[in-house]
C-alpha cells in the first residue's frame, strides 16, 4: 500500500512537471517500471538523463576521433557510460546501478517479443557490453562528482579513447566479426539471444 501511495505521488509530481514524463513511464519496460515504482523520487531526478546521453552521443558523430558507431561502437559505449555517470550525480550508486540492470532486463524481454533496440534485436553480447559500460560510467561519475556536464563529457570521452570501455568487434566496413576475425553471417545471430559477437576494448 505504501508503494502504491509513493507511485501515485510520483505520477502527481510528474504531471505537474511534465505530461511527457507520464507518457514516458508507460513506454518503459516492465523491469524499468518496477524500478520507478520502488524509487519514485529518484526517478524524477533522472527521468530526462537518458535523453541527454543520447543527444550527447549523437552530437559526437562528426567527431573524427570516434568511430561514429551508435550501435555497438564507441558512441554506443559513450552513451551508456555517460548516462550512468549523469545518474550517479543525482542519485545513489546503488539505485543508478539497479536502473541500468533493469534496463538490460527490459532489453531481454524486448528480444523475446522481437522488439528492436536501436534498429536491431538485443542479444547476450550487446547486453554484456551495456552492463560493462554502465558500471564504468558509475565509476566515472563518482570520480567526477561536482564536475560540469561538459567536464563529465570529456571524462567519458577519455575513457572511451583510452580503451577502458567495451565495444563490439567489426571490420572496416562495419560488418560484425567474431573474436577470430571471421565474418558473422546475419542468419547466425538472427532471432538468437546467445551470439558469437566479440567484445573488445573501446580503442581497438
Amino acid at each position: 500500500m505504501k508503494r502504491v501511495f509513493f507511485f501515485l505521488l510520483f505520477l502527481s509530481a510528474s504531471i505537474s512537471f511534465s505530461q511527457n514524463a507520464v507518457k514516458s513511464f508507460f513506454k518503459l519496460s516492465r523491469p524499468e517500471k518496477c524500478w520507478v515504482i520502488f524509487h519514485p523520487f529518484a526517478a524524477l531526478k533522472v527521468m530526462d538523463l537518458a535523453g541527454v546521453a543520447t543527444y550527447r552521443a549523437d552530437s559526437l558523430k562528426c567527431d573524427k576521433t570516434f568511430d561514429g558507431d551508435l550501435n555497438g561502437g564507441q558512441l554506443d559505449a559513450f552513451r551508456h557510460a555517460y548516462w550512468m555517470a549523469l545518474n550517479v550525480q543525482k542519485i545513489s550508486r546503488k539505485k543508478a546501478e539497479k536502473l541500468g540492470v533493469k534496463h538490460e532486463k527490459g532489453n531481454y524481454l524486448d528480444f523475446k517479443k522481437r522488439k528492436n533496440e536501436d534498429c536491431t534485436l538485443p542479444d547476450s553480447v550487446s547486453c554484456a557490453m551495456d552492463l560493462f559500460n554502465n558500471r564504468a560510467g558509475l565509476e566515472i561519475g563518482l570520480k567526477n562528482r561536482g564536475s560540469s556536464e561538459q567536464e563529465l563529457v570529456e571524462a567519458v570521452k577519455s575513457e572511451v579513447l583510452n580503451g577502458n570501455l567495451k565495444k563490439i568487434k567489426k571490420d572496416q566496413h562495419g560488418n560484425l566479426i567474431d573474436c577470430d576475425g571471421k565474418l558473422i553471417e546475419k542468419e547466425a545471430f538472427k532471432a538468437k539471444w546467445n551470439s558469437t559477437k566479440c567484445l573488445i576494448k573501446s580503442n581497438e
